[in-house]
């Protein structure tokens, strides 16, 4: 599964959460769900702040990082999923605020 891929499938709630819960990682199962009800906003969404933040702000490295994580996985939706919700809680966005909706 590419990113335009994963992104397309957030407009479904049911891909979505499905999406997030393959990355079999509890604690950002958690952490995503905690953030969209506090927010008021569905997991879709709360990823989809997280695909935008890291895409406007990831480095070179970020990015190797990602592929790498998507070409070792059985899973690769769930491992590039996985790796953009940690590297968006991890680090603070260098230019994209997030708006009303950003990633932490």
């Amino acid at each position: 599964m590419i990113l335009g891929d994963l992104m397309a499938r957030l407009d479904d709630e049911r891909l979505a959460t499905e999406t997030l819960l393959a990355t079999g990682d509890l604690a950002l199962i958690a952490q995503v769900q905690r953030l969209a009800s506090a927010r008021e906003q569905t997991v879709g969404g709360i990823i989809a702040d997280a695909i935008a933040a890291f895409s406007g702000t990831a480095s070179p490295d970020d990015w190797m990082q990602l592929m790498s994580a998507a070409n070792r996985a059985e899973n690769p939706g769930g491992a590039v999923l996985r790796q953009i919700m940690t590297t968006s809680k991890t680090r603070p966005p260098k230019s994209y605020d997030g708006g009303p909706h950003g990633c932490p």
